[in-house]
């Protein structure tokens, strides 16, 4: 079906085969794969009340592996976006007000899906409060305004990505010419501040004295944030770093410290979990020590696509429908909430089931990939999705 959705055999990529990026596409399907999978039961399963070492070590691995989702995005989006040059007024014309329709096209999405699901009045008033604030919107319930969810499945928490990429690009002009000034010794510097202050000191505190308070000091280093840091060391590895060079042994060197380096992370994670039953999954995946880690794990995920695939990847039409289907993952982030909310029903364990959780996920991908390519017909959301 999406082959059939794409172009026939014979399609190109318009003259630009040299300069597409197809372990990019790849990378991008990856991604989405594994957003859709955390916001699913089976991310939350570390956390459940049968916590045990055997169980918890393997669970924890995983959801921290999966972690890389979003910063892989923001890798892409500095690797594309921060070597560039352009105007002011070009990027508030040409990528700030495209993404501000997308965003108001998926509140649009979301409010119809509210509106046939909670059965609700709503008005204009509570669509802009949708885009004000995401996840909660003023709804009209028997004549009275209550606060109310937008997204039902996501409660909300999972657009902070869309809203988070709007701001990266209104500071993109101020961003560019900070990175393009950088040289090799800052972007060294700026991944140890990240692997020390953001792991290794809360670490030996909490191996120290047995706790792990937030670290004041780290919320005054926005730069080494979930946001921020991969969205420069996108723009290090496609500018600054000749991937194809390295050697595998090298590559297979940096993968097993990062490798050693999760594990103690998931020991360290589950031996917290394990002595603090009361803590929710925020607590765990929010720990410094957790998102520093999964930060650099994505760096390596996005080495290893570039590193395997670009050699691979030649033939022209199976670079045609990885760049189609690469750019129809925007549509997997805008309804995958709804074709969850579908397809769960299929799956009567789907609460209680880690392979339910996986199956509702691969679902979900296909299904808002095919209604992609079906929107990208369509002239208007041609341009913004």
């Amino acid at each position: 079906i999406m082959s059939a959705l794409v172009y026939p055999p014979h399609a190109t990529l318009q003259g630009h085969q040299r300069e597409h990026k197809s372990y990019i596409d790849l990378l991008r399907l990856f991604a989405i794969t594994l957003v859709v999978f955390n916001h699913t039961p089976a991310y939350g399963f570390p956390l459940s009340h049968t916590f045990s070492w055997n169980v918890g070590i393997q669970m924890m691995f995983i959801s921290l592996c999966t972690k890389v989702a979003v910063p892989l995005f923001f890798m892409i989006a500095g690797g594309l976006l921060l070597g560039r040059q352009e105007s002011v007024c070009t990027v508030l014309k040409k990528r700030v007000v495209r993404f501000v329709l997308l965003i108001a096209f998926f509140s649009a999405v979301q409010y119809a899906w509210v509106i046939y699901q909670q059965k609700v009045e709503m008005d204009v008033a509570t669509y802009i409060t949708s885009l004000w604030h995401p996840g909660q919107v003023l709804m009209r319930v028997e004549g009275m305004l209550v606060c109310g969810s937008l997204l039902d499945c996501t409660r909300g928490w999972a657009v902070w990505f869309l809203y988070a990429y709007l701001g990266l690009l209104l500071m993109l002009p101020l961003l560019r010419g900070m990175v393009q000034s950088m040289q090799k010794a800052h972007f060294v510097y700026f991944v140890g501040l990240l692997a020390v202050v953001g792991i290794l000191l809360p670490a030996g505190f909490y191996i120290a004295f047995g706790y792990a308070p937030p670290m004041r000091l780290r919320d005054y280093m926005p730069l080494i944030n979930k946001v921020l840091f991969p969205f420069i060391m996108g723009y290090y590895i496609e500018h600054h770093v000749d991937v194809l060079a390295l050697s595998w042994r090298k590559i297979a060197c940096w993968c097993g410290g990062l490798f050693l380096l999760a594990l103690c992370v998931v020991l360290l994670s589950c031996h917290l979990r394990l002595h603090s039953p009361t803590l929710t999954q925020s607590d765990i995946e929010g720990s410094s020590w957790y998102v520093s880690c999964y930060l650099l794990l994505a760096v390596a995920t996005y080495v290893l696509f570039k590193k395997f695939f670009t050699p691979i990847i030649k033939d022209g039409y199976m670079r045609t429908m990885l760049a189609y289907l690469g750019n129809a993952v925007l549509t997997v982030m805008i309804f995958e909430n709804i074709f969850r909310a579908i397809f769960i029903e299929y799956f009567e364990r789907y609460y209680t089931s880690y392979l339910s959780s996986v199956y509702v996920a691969v679902l979900s991908v296909c299904s808002g990939l095919i209604l992609g390519l079906i929107l990208k017909k369509i002239p208007f959301l041609k341009k913004i999705l």
